[in-house]
């Protein structure tokens, strides 16, 4: 899972499942893809193109945002 998605996986996964976070939702679909995961939020194409049941479609409004240190800030 993504960072950005754990909103949905709070909203959607089952009590208690163990979550893994990695870097883009392509790899989440891989882990699946290869039996290390037991589902996955990723892009609908990257899933079916990896033959995966596609359980539900979220239809979010995308927010992106840039991120950088605050001026003046010390690094801990």
């Amino acid at each position: 899972m993504h960072p950005a998605t754990q909103v949905f996986a709070d909203a959607f996964a089952p009590a208690g499942a163990r979550r893994q976070y990695v870097d883009a939702k392509p790899v989440a679909v891989q882990l699946v893809a290869e039996g290390q995961a037991d589902c996955c939020i990723g892009s609908v194409d990257i899933a079916e193109r990896h033959g995966l049941r596609i359980h539900q479609v979220f239809q979010p409004t995308m927010v992106w945002c840039l991120y950088g240190p605050l001026p003046n800030r010390q690094k801990t």
